[in-house]
């Protein structure tokens, strides 16, 4: 409801939190919707998501190395098991995860199954790279 509250639209601007709302300026990675694109349709944001990750997957080998990705998902199942590696691995000490909730899944219609498969593989990449670092 940024549009009709000057002060939350200021206010996030101020944080640099332009990814959405009435203050949008969408990222430019490669494969970001383009102006022609509407932000009202799933399509958009599924695009956008994917080029976001997609950009944080390629980076160079010493910024890979300082990476760590969250399987949301998985962090809920494991929850018990992963609060004293994830702690750990950022410096904090042992982090009680037993709040975390699963989400609830709903089925989505995408009018574009390609993309739909497209952010598919990207989302298994970045779980892989969870699997890989957290829950080693």
């Amino acid at each position: 409801r940024a549009a009709g509250d000057g002060f939350r639209r200021s206010f996030m601007g101020w944080l640099g939190h332009h990814e959405f709302g009435a203050d949008q300026r969408p990222f430019l990675f490669e494969g970001a919707p383009g102006a022609k694109d509407d932000p009202l349709a799933l399509g958009y944001w599924l695009k956008a998501w994917v080029s976001v990750h997609e950009a944080l997957l390629r980076q160079p080998e010493a910024v890979a190395a300082r990476q760590v990705f969250i399987d949301h998902d998985r962090l809920c199942a494991e929850a018990g098991t992963r609060g004293e590696r994830l702690g750990q691995m950022i410096g904090t000490g042992p982090l009680d995860l037993s709040a975390l909730n699963r989400p609830s899944r709903r089925s989505v219609a995408v009018s574009d199954p390609e993309l739909l498969a497209h952010a598919h593989d990207v989302h298994c990449r970045l779980a892989e790279r969870y699997r890989a670092v957290v829950a080693a």
